[in-house]
This record gives structure tokens, sequence and C-alpha cells, in this order.
């Protein structure tokens, strides 16, 4: 992805947030897609930061946007029994993903509690 090269790390290299990373990605993917270029660019520079609003804080802000794999809870209710009798590993949440993340996994109280 270009913008990664441009601004690594959602842009927290580079002093961005990560919404005006995230805008800049949106506004390219939909300025580059074939059905959607046809638009007149003022009618785009209109609709795209209500579009962009609804995607980034309703969509992929909340765990409503996002889907977990049907063994995922199974899988993390073993491990945290492996730990809890004191042989297993520690869990913990490791990710690449922007300052979002808390309000999602904070979605599923489960996960934030594994």
């Amino acid at each position: 992805m270009l913008r990664c090269k441009e601004s690594p790390c959602f842009g927290a290299t580079s002093g961005l947030s990560a919404r005006d990373w995230w805008f800049e990605v949106v506004k390219r993917t939909y300025k580059t897609t074939q059905d959607l270029n046809q638009i007149e660019p003022e009618e785009m520079d209109m609709l795209l930061p209500k579009v962009f609003d609804v995607l980034y804080d309703n969509v992929f802000g909340s765990k409503d946007g996002w889907v977990l794999k049907e063994d995922t809870t199974y899988t993390l209710e073993k491990l945290r029994d492996w730990r809890d009798i004191g042989a297993g590993p520690k869990l913990g949440v490791i990710s690449n993903f922007d300052d979002r993340l808390h309000n999602i996994l904070s979605g599923n109280l489960f996960l934030l509690h594994i």
C-alpha cells in the first residue's frame, strides 16, 4: 500500500492522526474505483467526509465492523483455562491496528478479560 510507505504506522511517524491517515486511504480508494470515479469531483468532495465518518467511526471503529472467526472464542477460552491452571501461556493482544483497537475490543468484553 502506497500510503504505508509514505506515512508508516497510520501516520504516527509523520505527525498524522490515524483518522487523517485513513481518510486519505479512503479518498484514494474511492477516486480510483472505476464505478465511482465517474462522480463529479465536487460531489465526491461533499459526500466523502460523511461516508468516511460512518466507515471510520461506526463500521470499523466498533466491534460491529469485524467478525470473529468461528473458533476464536473456544480457542481463547481453552488458552485462558490452560493459563489459569498455571502451566499455560500469557495472553495479550499485539496488533498493528490504530488507536481504535481498544474500543473495538471493549465491544467484546470477553476478549478484554482473557
